[in-house]
């Protein structure tokens, strides 16, 4: 708290406050910091730069730091010579400052006063970056808007495609939303260490340099989806978030779940010919289900009554979650003409405002005449999301609501609440419809043909998961076998995730799940095809230490052998950038296979990473990740040291996307003292303060590295801790994805001790903790109770992959 005195007491009038106040610029990612980047020539350069979301504008300035109290800001700033400044608007003057010597070295740059905006989206950039511009037209008024990233002078040449489709999203966006975009430029920029991926400051993004620079020859297509989405979703926030701001944090995600959401809208106008929402659901929808399954979830909009638990509503539900409630606003229940006016009233009625999530619901209410505020305030309001349970007798099918946990031992203080469902539903008859399920247990309805099966929350539409009666899950299984496009691939995808979770909750036998997993043979679609094999990558890593490894490996061989026969690696000359959802299949399976040490994978993989060793260029970038691992995992430290030496020069041509490939890859070492070495890196400034979160859960991921992974965190916890105080995601990487890697009582009743002997250490990160603790439970809750069944079912298949080979017949 701060208190001003006054030699009299005040009489009513209008006052002007002046505050003489400084502070000395740090290190940390957080309020107005320092850091520096090396050029190809090995000099130094540094940057000056602002991170002030959530609660550290208060670090920088005297100021309400809380998003209600949006005011305009007048920025004068000194610089050195050499250097340029930036800020939300555009530089109104540049003025010498008097030195003793002829020559100015400082000058005064003073920028345009903002427009009314909230504290945490000031901004500053101070550094010696070059610029690539470009000037886009207003579709609304015909103005120029001036659109440029900004970058170090080596990778200036990388701006261009961010800079291109930046200019392109940002006048679709306001033909879209019909509201202007109120300012005169839009700058980006790509600071070296930045701990976020990037951050919607009005006028001034700034984006880690992955999530931005992109280099034709250098740069994959999976990590131009990723540029090309973040842009987007930055982009988005400038209308949500910035124009219209929440009212107070337990609003978050009208920020988040939206930008989320209008990447979908945004991406497709520069990047036609993919189906995005395929992509939404496994990105987005997934995660979200996924996130929200845990008892230690939370309401979408959660009351929030400290600065301290602000940093823990920067989570998958109110991004993922949100995005997907607003899917399913405007693709089920008022449609997307309707959902599109709502938001354009919305904006406008708010604009330089605050809002909370009734006011958007009473405005997508008005434009589409539907209740749209008593249906998703039950969405909203509690937690989780609802299982419906289908039974069927003859025509006569009866849809059952209850909240669904993924860990059904699981405590919960949730109460028995209901939600208003949107029921749309498919059968083999041909039979299309929807029926609601108002906020009730159940509801029952009449089909007008007989059928056999039918499938409901057609293309996934709607956030719940489904349950069937065992004979239709038989049937759903069959037909796939026969053909796998009977269902569109959202639908194929949401049949495997939402069986994959049932029997993770003790709901749908385990033989039911494992035979449909075995249609996965004949699938060649990515979205199914990523979905099925992301469970089973969670199967694996729990089964590695169990005697039923060898069929559970040779299950997943027999599953991918096909789609690896069909792909596998591209031929010398073959364009593997033609076709997104191609890489995205095909990266996926390299993984797992090579993963598994499948001999023609891993021969392929470590032939190329020699060739890469050796400076031979030929990689697709799309699959030098898989190709880097493996290389690491198969060599030893001279390999190793040749490719954390190519990291750490900084001089050299690597890409950003490149280097982050290669820091990756050096945590698959199979060597402990190589982990411990890599480990340590994260200590002495190594290794960047933005990666340090990533390389330690990176490190646990490794089956050889879980344990000295911890004990290295333990060791230096008091050093961890001080250091990421405030950087609250670094902090919570490196406890909770470490703590969600085990996967035993033993294990759950140490950790649930240690976290509670540390809680005053983890304040900001406590509620991902409590998911991790959680997570670990259900991993532990499997392996007792599903395990065996599983295992059975492998043996009974696939035991023949474990007999002796012909090399033991002499023996």
């Amino acid at each position: 708290m701060t208190c001003f005195s006054f030699p009299s007491s005040l009489t009513p009038a209008t006052y002007l406050l002046s505050i003489s106040y400084s502070r000395t610029l740090h290190r940390q990612l957080s309020g107005l910091y320092i850091s520096s980047y090396t050029d190809r020539s090995g000099n130094q350069h540094p940057i000056a730069s602002t991170q002030l979301e959530p609660t550290f504008a208060r670090s920088v300035f005297p100021c309400f730091d809380e998003p209600a109290f949006k005011a305009s800001f007048s920025m004068s700033v000194t610089r050195d010579r050499s250097l340029s400044v930036l800020s939300n608007m555009p530089l109104v003057s540049s003025t010498p400052l008097p030195t003793p010597t002829p020559t100015p070295q400082n000058y005064l740059d003073t920028f345009q006063p903002t427009v009314p905006m909230s504290t945490y989206l000031v901004a500053l950039l101070i550094s010696d970056f070059q610029q690539t511009s470009v000037l886009t037209t207003s579709k609304l008024t015909d103005k120029h808007i001036a659109v440029s990233v900004w970058a170090s002078a080596g990778d200036t040449r990388q701006t261009i495609y961010a800079r291109d489709i930046a200019a392109e999203i940002l006048t679709y966006y306001e033909k879209y939303f019909n509201v202007v975009y109120p300012l005169p430029k839009q700058d980006m920029a790509a600071v070296p260490n930045f701990e976020a991926g990037a951050m919607e400051n009005w006028g001034l993004i700034l984006y880690r340099n992955t999530e931005i620079l992109w280099d034709r020859n250098k740069t994959g297509l999976l990590r131009k989806a990723r540029i090309t989405q973040v842009i987007a979703h930055e982009l988005a926030h400038q209308w949500f978030g910035n124009l219209v701001t929440m009212a107070w944090w337990s609003d978050l995600w009208l920020n988040e779940g939206f930008a989320t959401f209008m990447e979908y809208i945004g991406v497709p106008q520069v990047w036609p010919g993919v189906d995005w929402w395929e992509v939404f659901y496994i990105k987005v929808s997934m995660m979200a289900l996924r996130a929200d399954s845990l008892a230690a979830s939370h309401p979408l909009h959660r009351p929030v009554a400290s600065s301290t638990e602000i940093p823990s509503v920067f989570d998958a539900i109110s991004y993922q979650k949100g995005a997907s409630l607003i899917h399913m606003v405007s693709k089920v229940i008022i449609g997307e003409d309707s959902f599109r006016t709502g938001l354009t009233a919305y904006l406008k009625d708010y604009a330089f405002s605050n809002a909370a999530s009734r006011d958007l619901w009473d405005a997508l209410s008005a434009a589409s005449g539907v209740n749209v505020a008593t249906i998703m305030e039950t969405w909203t309001n509690q937690k989780g999301y609802p299982l419906v349970t289908i039974t069927t007798n003859n025509n006569k099918v009866v849809f059952t609501q209850r909240r669904f946990l993924s860990d059904r031992s699981a405590s919960d203080d949730q109460s028995s609440d209901f939600w208003f469902i949107p029921i749309t539903y498919l059968t083999d008859s041909g039979e299309l419809g929807k029926i609601w399920l108002n906020k009730t247990e159940s509801v029952s309805m009449e089909l007008n043909s007989k059928f056999n099966w039918l499938k409901i929350n057609v293309n996934a539409a709607s956030f719940y998961r489904a349950n069937y009666p065992i004979g239709v899950w038989r049937q759903l299984t069959a037909l796939l076998l026969a053909d796998p496009t009977s269902f569109s691939p959202t639908d194929r995808a949401s049949l495997l995730d939402d069986a994959f979770a049932l029997m993770k909750a003790d709901l749908l036998d385990d033989v039911i799940v494992m035979d449909l997993l075995t249609y996965l043979r004949a699938e060649v679609h990515f979205l199914p095809l990523n979905c099925g094999l992301a469970a089973l990558e969670w199967m694996g890593r729990l089964l590695r230490d169990t005697v039923y490894y060898p069929q559970y490996r040779g299950f997943v061989l027999d599953l991918l052998t096909p789609s690896y026969d069909n792909s596998g690696w591209p031929k010398p000359k073959e364009d593997v950038s033609s076709s997104l959802q191609e890489v995205y299949s095909r990266t996926a399976v390299l993984e797992i296979l090579c993963g598994l040490d499948h001999a023609p994978c891993v021969t392929e993989a470590t032939s190329l990473f020699n060739d890469y060793i050796k400076g031979a260029p030929g990689i697709p970038p799309d699959l030098l990740s898989v190709v880097l691992q493996v290389g690491v995992a198969q060599n030893g430290d001279q390999q190793f040291q040749c490719l954390w030496s190519k990291y750490a020069d900084t001089t050299n041509s690597l890409v950003a996307s490149e280097r982050y490939a290669l820091l990756k890859a050096l945590t698959y070492t199979r060597q402990p003292w190589l982990l411990r070495r890599l480990l340590g890196a994260t200590l002495d400034g190594s290794i960047k303060s933005q990666d340090v979160g990533h390389v330690i859960g990176w490190c646990a991921a490794n089956p050889l590295g879980r344990e000295l992974t911890w004990r290295f965190v333990q060791e230096n916890w008091k050093n961890l801790t001080t250091t990421y105080k405030s950087s609250v995601f670094i902090l919570s990487s490196f406890t909770s994805y470490v703590i969600s890697q085990y996967n035993s009582r033993v294990d759950l009743n140490y950790f649930r001790k240690f976290v509670e002997e540390k809680s005053a250490d983890l304040e900001g990160a406590m509620s991902s903790v409590r998911q991790a603790l959680e997570i670990l439970e259900g991993n532990a809750h499997w392996l007792e109770h599903h395990s065996g069944k599983v295992g059975d079912w492998l043996v009974d298949k696939y035991s023949e992959a474990t007999k002796p080979s012909d090399i033991c017949s002499g023996v």
